[in-house]
């Protein structure tokens, strides 16, 4: 993950408080599923740019930035996703790279 996914995650970060004083279920789970559509645009956008750069195949890197994004957004909620650091998402997407048959 850059600093343009971090920054990304951060600008939502007022959005995610707006939901939390609302309290009501309905407009949380609404917030929390649009922030996932996100969350999974964006980290998909900045991680298949890094990985090409760094010479990966376009379709490789779309297979294993798409899985990673999916896996984080179905582990963890979007507070945490706000925080996540580089270490928690690394084993995800290691496990997503072996999954297309790449060595990590």
């Amino acid at each position: 993950m850059s600093l343009q996914s971090f920054a990304a995650r951060r600008a939502l970060l007022p959005l995610a408080g707006l939901a939390a004083l609302t309290g009501c279920g309905e407009a949380e789970k609404a917030f929390d599923d649009g922030y996932k559509t996100q969350f999974v645009e964006s980290f998909t956008k900045t991680c298949q740019s890094s990985a090409t750069k760094g010479g990966a195949p376009a379709d490789v890197a779309a297979s294993v930035c798409q899985c990673a994004a999916d896996e984080l957004v179905a582990r963890y909620g979007p507070g945490e996703l706000l925080s996540l650091s580089d270490e928690e998402a690394l084993p995800v997407m290691q496990g997503c790279a072996r999954q297309a048959g790449l060595e990590v």
